[in-house]
């Protein structure tokens, strides 16, 4: 037997190849490669579907956006399930090519056997992985996992079809020892996948229309302040309502429900959502604003106005923040503590009279501080900052809040028609910071994490925050 390997003639002679075999075998392999590239493009969209049909409505559906796939994660998935496809698309060309004798390779010849294993084993096994495993992931991104996560699995991505292609590369230098050979073959591949990638199996943009109705994507403004020690946040205490610009530059208010009000419609929606509520949990409540950087900042103001006399006096606003790997992550403390002197941005064209509203929505309005006493520095809110008429840069405003703090110290935040949400959000953002870090020089009992604290850090907080607490009136100019 020995003898028989040894002079066993085991080279190959593709001239004998069929022809007929060898473009059916390519035909077969590019079917194929496009059966299985619509299978996984028809598989995510049917998971976009289902994740839109099961989180249509509620808070966390309308506060992210991970139903809408942006044109870099589109080409970038397109650009995977076209490489998988043709690389799996190839092995299947292999296989029916080299699956029956020929003239060109013997039966028995040893390559023609580790081809056929090679093919058979990795890339088929692999499929039956990945399906596995992209079902699983699939499935947890309806409700536990967001898009934007994306970036993390580019490269495990990239490498995979790398690892595989080369299984393939490792089985052409059996059958063709000419390097041009396979070097021909790697670009009409690429360009395969090129070309395949821009097919796009389903109407997606119908998925888009569906996820984007009266839940418009938002454009948040950033911030560099992000509150590690925020208590625990209770979603069911905060009314959400998103802001957008019509393309006429017309306010449109949307809420969780899939709903569009304008704004005169505010008050009447948020007093149905406290009806909603136990009446101890009232005092608790809270809104929570979502809106494009670029909107003109007394839009916002209008809203909290309205919220303001439906008796809501904190708002939070959503901002986006970078943490230490220079990524975005929605951040949930920038908070603000509404005063009386909202009310002068209330909105003049609603005349509808809502005392009678107001009276039965609560008994007492929430104590005022007397502000008489008080050392007052202006902060004229536009695209150049200017701090008790001093030019400063956003930069700088941290230090000019940490050096000029008092607890007796009120700050008027002058909003004209030019200040945008990002510039109010800076101004903000900077104030915060400020008093975050006067809190931690004093700081002395730390707890271990988010959630586990102590009754003794809970008392020091609320001590710091009363001594350096954040004195904000607001004015139009």
């Amino acid at each position: 037997m020995k003898l028989k390997r040894r002079f066993y003639n085991s080279s190959i002679n593709f001239d004998k190849l069929s022809t007929k075999r060898l473009v059916l075998g390519l035909v077969f392999g590019l079917v194929s490669a496009l059966i299985i590239y619509s299978f996984f493009y028809v598989v995510r969209e049917s998971f976009r579907v289902m994740s839109l049909g099961y989180n249509d409505y509620g808070f966390w559906s309308f506060q992210e956006h991970q139903f809408i796939l942006t044109k870099k994660d589109r080409g970038f998935y397109n650009m995977f399930f076209s490489g998988l496809s043709l690389i799996l698309g190839n092995s299947i060309a292999i296989l029916f090519i080299l699956s029956r004798p020929n003239k060109a390779i013997k039966r028995f010849d040893l390559k023609r056997k580790r081809v056929l294993n090679d093919q058979i084993f990795l890339s088929f096994n692999f499929i039956y992985w990945f399906t596995k495993i992209g079902l699983v992931f699939g499935v947890f991104s309806m409700c536990c996992m967001d898009f934007e996560f994306i970036p993390y699995f580019k490269p495990i991505a990239y490498l995979l079809l790398v690892v595989l292609y080369l299984e393939t590369w490792k089985n052409l230098a059996l059958l063709f020892k000419r390097k041009k050979i396979r070097v021909l073959h790697f670009i009409v591949m690429f360009c395969f996948m090129i070309g395949l990638a821009q097919i796009d199996v389903v109407d997606y943009k119908a998925t888009d229309q569906a996820s984007l109705k009266n839940n418009p994507k938002i454009d948040f403004p950033e911030s560099d302040f992000y509150d590690n020690d925020d208590f625990i946040r209770r979603v069911d205490l905060e009314i959400a309502l998103k802001l957008k610009l019509s393309e006429t530059n017309n306010l449109e208010i949307y809420t969780p429900y899939r709903e569009k009000i304008e704004l005169e419609e505010v008050l009447n929606y948020i007093l149905a959502e406290k009806q909603s509520k136990r009446e101890e949990l009232m005092p608790f409540l809270s809104l929570r604003v979502l809106s494009d950087e670029n909107i003109n900042v007394s839009f916002i103001k209008m809203l909290e106005a309205e919220a303001y006399s439906a008796g809501i006096y904190r708002v939070y606003y959503e901002v986006y923040n970078k943490n230490f790997y220079e990524t975005y992550f929605e951040s949930v403390a920038l908070t603000r503590k509404l005063n009386k002197s909202i009310l002068q941005f209330k909105n003049k064209t609603i005349k509808k009279d809502t005392s009678s509203l107001i009276s039965t929505s609560f008994r007492l309005l929430p104590p005022e501080q007397d502000y008489a006493s008080y050392d007052t520095i202006k902060v004229s809110i536009q695209q150049e900052l200017r701090f008790n008429n001093k030019v400063v840069s956003k930069e700088t405003m941290v230090n000019e809040f940490k050096s000029n703090f008092d607890s007796h110290t009120l700050f008027l935040y002058e909003i004209n028609s030019k200040t945008t949400y990002q510039d109010y959000i800076n101004v903000l953002s900077a104030h915060n910071n400020a008093v975050n870090r006067l809190i931690l020089q004093e700081q002395t009992i730390f707890k271990e994490s988010r959630y586990n604290y102590t009754k003794a850090y809970y008392d020091e907080q609320l001590r710091l925050k009363s001594k350096y607490p954040i004195n904000i009136i607001e004015i139009l100019n």
